[in-house]
């Protein structure tokens, strides 16, 4: 490996472990609520084959009244994962997916 390919894959390393190592940035319940929508519009929009290129957390972290409550993204990332495996899914499991994120939104 040349040396400033050590560097550079050091260095995206490094971002990597202190990107897992800050805690999550807590949303209010407003923003959690139009980060849903922007989700939810991404999901929506194109063409029903095409998977869109949306990258949620694994989980939002929401603050309200002094709590922090994590909100798990796990059913909307593995639709989004097995969906680039196989397009052809995407369709049916787009629409699956636009009712539970609606339904967070109002949570």
């Amino acid at each position: 490996m040349r040396p400033g390919a050590r560097a550079l894959g050091g260095a995206a390393l490094m971002l990597l472990l202190n990107a897992w190592a800050a805690p999550a940035q807590a949303l209010s319940p407003s923003a959690f609520a139009q980060e849903l929508q922007r989700l939810e519009a991404a999901v929506s929009a194109g063409a029903p084959g095409q998977v869109p290129d949306v990258r949620p957390p694994s989980a939002w972290t929401v603050e309200a009244n002094g709590q922090r409550i994590d909100v798990p993204a796990a059913g909307i990332l593995r639709s989004l994962d097995a969906a680039r495996r196989n397009p052809s899914l995407w369709p049916a499991r787009r629409a699956a997916r636009l009712d539970p994120i609606e339904a967070l939104r109002y949570e």
